[in-house]
């Protein structure tokens, strides 16, 4: 019974803990942020279109559109404390630069109209409003570019500590994917990638139990749901859990055991990225008046369909459209060398040592993006320039399975 009330409480916990530090950030006055966010607004405008940073790759879309947004609704306020912090008011329409410049240099803003985005906590405002406060966006970039390159140090380091080198390489790929340096641009993408690293450090720790490592991926769900605007939640699920099974592959444990473990995990996971999303739903609704319920199930239905206007949408079609990002020169060169690689260690002796359970756990893990492309047909097709990132967990999958396989004895003597 324990192990039920636990879950519950998390999250209800989370709802609570998210609503209050909400509450703070939007006590901090809006002319305080003023400055920053004029500042702010030359970058906001270049790269406001969604441009390619180099023409042909989709992974470098520079996706400022939603770095608009999140400046919007972290600049815009109106009315009560409540309706500030659970109507996530926004300068205009969603991704509209211009209509940050014309709030910021309006002598009448109380005029000007504001729409609502209601339906995301947008969590992320507890660091940006007060961060808006000393620095610019482009300041806010380089921070996040310094916490990144730190954090994926930090990794490096631990698993040469823990002598696990052969994760190495499957740690490369998964920082090269999506484009490195676009990653670390777009504040869209810090919610999924600071929770995946913070979530393989905690894993690398190797101080949690089999039941605390269900509660931190329920965790993992929470914090994905209450930070991110649906770009690509599933990354933190499905890298940490092909990473959890490649380090625990010498646990020895049975298939069944790692079939049960898999599923209580995905089960978590899910449970708290859809009981903290639908806690925003539920507050809003109750204390503003605003029927964001409605809301959040239309678009929910809208996402999660098959059509596009009055065009019927195909589930391989959109699968196609989002692996075709990865049909590149790059992309194979890059699979090509990593072929090289293997074949170079085995024949300096390396072997595989195939462990079921953990090529299970890293198979399984790697078909998340194909169940998620299934779910969301609409959002996928719409939005394949950065949906597309959700396949990393296949292909990071498969090179992790394919490197952690390698004889423990071989690796402790050639390292």
């Amino acid at each position: 019974m324990r192990r039920l009330i636990y879950p519950f409480m998390l999250v209800l916990t989370a709802w609570i803990a998210g609503f209050l530090l909400l509450v703070l950030a939007y006590l901090i006055p809006q002319s305080r942020m003023m400055s920053s966010v004029e500042q702010s607004l030359i970058t906001l405008e270049k790269y406001g279109g969604g441009d390619e940073l180099l023409p042909d790759i989709p992974q470098t879309t520079m996706e400022t559109f939603t770095d608009v947004t999140m400046v919007s609704t972290s600049f815009a306020e109106r009315g009560s404390l409540l309706e500030k912090v659970l109507l996530a008011q926004m300068c205009g329409e969603i991704g509209d630069a211009g209509s940050i410049r014309k709030y910021v240099y309006s002598d009448q803003r109380d005029n000007l109209q504001l729409d609502t985005y209601a339906r995301y906590w947008h969590g992320y405002q507890i660091f940006l409003r007060p961060l808006l406060t000393v620095i610019n966006v482009n300041q806010i970039r380089m921070i996040g570019m310094m916490c990144m390159c730190a954090m994926v140090m930090l990794i490096i380091v631990r698993l040469v500590q823990q002598q696990r080198t052969e994760l190495l390489i499957p740690q490369f790929v998964l920082f090269v994917l999506p484009a490195p340096f676009v990653l670390m641009i777009n504040m869209q993408c810090y919610s999924v990638t600071f929770i995946t690293l913070f979530m393989l450090l905690l894993l690398l720790s190797g101080r949690f139990s089999r039941s605390q490592v269900i509660l931190l991926f329920e965790l993992s769900g929470i914090l994905t749901s209450y930070f991110d605007l649906l770009s690509v939640p599933g990354i933190t699920l499905g890298v940490p859990l092909v990473f959890y099974f490649a380090v625990k592959r010498n646990e020895g444990h049975s298939l069944r055991n790692a079939c049960m473990e898999m599923m209580h995990i995905m089960i978590a996971w899910v449970f708290g990225y859809g009981g903290m999303w639908s806690g925003k739903w539920i507050l809003a609704t109750s204390l503003t008046g605003e029927n964001v319920i409605e809301d959040a199930l239309q678009t929910v239905k809208l996402r999660g369909g098959n059509t596009m206007g009055e065009r019927r949408l195909d589930y391989f079609e959109t699968l196609q459209r989002n692996w075709a990002c990865y049909n590149t020169v790059v992309y194979k060169l890059l699979f090509i060398g990593l072929g090289v690689i293997l074949c170079i260690f085995l024949i300096r002796g390396w072997r595989f040592r195939m462990r079921k359970e953990m090529l299970f756990g890293t198979i399984i893990a790697s078909l998340i993006p194909f169940v998620w492309y299934r779910m969301l047909v609409n959002h996928s097709y719409i939005h394949y320039y950065f949906t597309c990132k959700e396949l990393i967990i296949f292909l990071y999958g498969i090179v992790t399975a394919a490197f952690a396989s390698l004889s423990e004895g071989a690796i402790s003597k050639k390292s």
